[in-house]
């Protein structure tokens, strides 16, 4: 069984439900394009992400600011009946924003994941990823996720998702529900 994971999203917004008894903005996603290609004896694809927008994300004082996020990546991927789908990628990433001394940060890192099919209608898949800012402010930044998706229909899927992040030594859990539509 052959499978790859190709994914588009344009204009993708989510919204978080914070301990403040209010709702705010979480991310503006403008583009985000991945393309996970397993690599064999005759085809051997260069996988890729790019993601751009406005994402909210958490500064040394455990305070969460609204920032610019540009964060494309490079790498291979590979599929077996076991495991199903696992890729490894090298990542950048710029962050612009206020929150930051210098206004900005840059930094390179790595990311691993697997999609895993456990039924035709229902995939897990796990992942993290550790980054390294050395350009503008430094600090580092590691988070392991996992998520599952169900699909309803043709152009509908759930998902739910539990991540573990820590940055600038601040430790950060997220539990998430959403809803794809698909047209």
């Amino acid at each position: 069984m052959f499978l790859h994971l190709w994914e588009l999203q344009e204009i993708h917004i989510s919204y978080y439900y914070f301990d403040e008894n209010e709702m705010r903005l979480n991310d503006f996603t403008l583009i985000d394009v991945m393309s996970i290609s397993p690599r064999d004896r005759l085809f051997k694809p260069l996988s890729f992400k790019m993601q751009t927008g406005l994402i909210r994300k958490g500064d040394p004082f455990g305070k969460d600011h609204l920032i610019y996020q540009f964060d494309p990546g490079v790498g291979l991927a590979f599929q077996n009946e076991m495991i199903g789908l696992y890729y490894g990628m090298l990542i950048a990433d710029l962050e612009i924003g206020g929150m930051f001394d210098d206004h900005y940060a840059m930094g390179v890192g790595a990311e691993i994941g697997a999609t895993i099919r456990i039924t035709d209608l229902w995939k897990v898949i796990p992942s993290a990823k550790a980054m390294r800012y050395e350009i503008g402010d430094r600090f580092t930044e590691g988070q392991g996720k996992i998520t599952q998706t169900f699909t309803v229909d043709q152009n509908n899927t759930l998902g739910i998702t539990a991540s573990r992040e820590l940055r600038w030594g601040q430790k950060k859990t997220k539990l998430g529900l959403t809803w794809h539509y698909y047209f």
